[in-house]
């Protein structure tokens, strides 16, 4: 299958790392209209409306997106990511600038729409820790390319030895007592 044609007939939804242009005078649902790639039917408010539901933000609808928090804003990145109904999600460092609650609600938010949306997630990060709670399978690089098939492998030496060279400690992370790497 050539590529073109696959793109041509699925989609993939793609949110950018933290956009700069967050000033920008548009609404929330404008920000989410502009994911429909294959044009606008007169269902577009009803899609727009369920996206952002998805993402918990369907009370923002009219804001202007420049009036939300940096997690608010991210929630309507995917939205408008989502809304074309997308195979392949791909998220580029999502998690940057947010804070500890913000990115495990983002990580858990993402968990959801892969099991209601029935979605595969690509994602660019550098959060290991939440990564290791949350996924299915991982690939990392780091000079070279390591992968792991399932979740819970913040527990496995072997792989961190492996990924980064030499030996790494789990060491606590918060107050809860949890091992985080």
């Amino acid at each position: 299958v050539r590529s073109e044609d696959y793109l041509r007939e699925k989609t993939v939804g793609y949110v950018p790392q933290r956009s700069s242009s967050t000033r920008f005078p548009m609404k929330v649902v404008d920000v989410v209209r502009m994911g429909l790639i294959k044009g606008l039917s007169s269902k577009w408010k009803k899609e727009v409306l369920e996206s952002l539901e998805s993402v918990g933000m369907q009370h923002y609808i009219d804001e202007p997106i420049y009036e939300l928090s940096g997690g608010q804003q991210q929630r309507v990145m995917i939205a408008r990511a989502i809304v074309s109904k997308p195979e392949l999600l791909m998220l580029d460092e999502p998690t940057v600038g947010l804070d500890i609650d913000s990115q495990k609600s983002f990580y858990e938010l993402i968990k959801k729409l892969v099991e209601d949306l029935n979605i595969t997630v690509i994602m660019a990060t550098h959060d290991i820790g939440f990564v290791a709670e949350y996924s299915h399978g991982v690939l990392c690089i780091n000079r070279r390319l390591v992968v792991h098939e399932s979740c819970g492998f913040e527990k496995e030496k072997a792989f961190f030895n492996r990924l980064y060279g030499f030996n790494v400690k789990p060491v606590v992370h918060n107050h809860k007592g949890e091992k985080r790497v």
